[in-house]
């Protein structure tokens, strides 16, 4: 992780080290200084440089330079989504695609879909399916609509639905468009509007006890992989995550259930690992 160098006043210190013994649910955020950039709220450790032992020499400048490590998961978390969300030149070709910062809230925990980024990708290729099944109002259509959703992709898989769409009643709707042949215009277009977004603290279970995923990926508003990221300067690693996975992440849960959801991550700073099946 990235250290960079604050220069604080000896009282904006005291704080800032009161603050890093505390623990994570007490501390009021708005009451640190607006010197710090604490994007997303995250946890941190500090240090002053001349009293660290494993201080870097050109962190050890001055007394009065304070040096930032992020400690926390979320350190992490914020480093992924940053990176994904980062929009790229046109002329990066190789990396083109750009992930849409995802909102927990918006996802139907019952039926595991974000209902935002589906209906967006509805309306903007398929309007008159869209309109059809209703998909901006909460209403038996809808839910009619989601249920067959659900079944299918329990059924046949999310890879399976991704390719070939789904049929409901009168209606066959396409939920992905794959990668275009070079060349051909109405491909490109079409997959241009495909949604691909990462959501942050993902609420997946109705039993309010289980503890959020730390990321989710989507296309198109149906998750497609879930990560558990953890950070060695908190005495974690990739094995941590592997474990919170068999121990907490119930495969009775629909998000979990094998087919659902195409792959689970367990991810450190420096190693990851991954399953297609809890057990």
């Amino acid at each position: 992780m990235q250290q960079e160098n604050f220069s604080l006043t000896p009282d904006q210190q005291r704080e800032l080290r009161s603050l890093a013994e505390m623990p994570d649910e007490e501390i009021d955020f708005s009451d640190i200084p607006e010197t710090l950039d604490w994007s997303g709220a995250q946890r941190a450790r500090f240090y002053q440089a001349s009293e660290s032992p494993n201080a870097r020499p050109e962190t050890a400048a001055s007394s009065h330079t304070l040096v930032f490590t992020d400690t926390s998961e979320r350190g992490l978390e914020t480093r992924i989504t940053a990176i994904l969300t980062a929009e790229r030149p046109e002329s990066d070709q190789a990396n083109s695609l750009t992930w849409l910062q995802g909102d927990p809230t918006d996802y139907d925990r019952g039926n595991c879909v974000d209902l935002i980024q589906l209906s967006a990708f509805m309306y903007a290729t398929q309007p008159e399916v869209a309109a059809a099944l209703s998909l901006e109002n909460d209403n038996p259509t809808r839910r009619q609509f989601l249920a067959r959703l659900k079944r299918e992709i329990r059924s046949r898989g999310i890879i399976d639905m991704l390719r070939k769409g789904i049929s409901h009643h009168q209606h066959h709707v396409d939920l992905f468009y794959g990668t275009p042949t070079p060349g051909n215009a109405t491909a490109e277009e079409r997959y241009a509007e495909n949604r691909f977004s990462v959501t942050r603290q993902l609420r997946y279970s109705n039993d309010e006890r289980q503890r959020a995923l730390d990321l989710a990926l989507f296309i198109n508003g149906m998750p497609i992989a879930t990560f558990e990221l953890k950070n060695n300067l908190t005495k974690q690693t990739v094995s941590d995550a592997v474990q919170q996975y068999r121990q907490t992440r119930s495969p009775r849960e629909d998000l979990f259930h094998v087919g659902r959801c195409a792959v689970h991550f367990a991810v450190d700073e420096n190693e990851a690992m991954f399953c297609t099946k809890l057990a």
